[in-house]
């Protein structure tokens, strides 16, 4: 039979691997967010420094013949000719 300190001391040992386990979720929960965050950023400077100058470019040709294609239409053509 467990005496009492060996008791305590066993559920103070549970204690603590919960609050560990906890601790690393928590841990990882941040780091998949900054993850996210790092990724989200990536694609929007790839937008600008590669996408953004071939919408531009597009536009311009587009501009000499008259006609006339919206935002959206622009990205997908720019992604198209960039192969993305």
């Amino acid at each position: 039979m467990l005496s009492l300190s060996e008791k305590i001391k066993s559920r103070e040992k549970v204690e603590e691997d919960r609050y560990m386990r906890a601790q690393t979720e928590a841990w990882k929960e941040k780091l998949r967010k900054l993850k996210e965050e790092e990724e989200s950023e990536r694609k929007v400077q790839q937008f600008q420094e590669v996408v953004q100058p071939v919408m531009d470019d597009i536009e311009k040709m587009l501009a000499k013949s008259g006609d006339k294609v919206g935002k959206e239409g622009l990205e997908t053509l720019a992604k198209w000719k960039i192969d993305l």
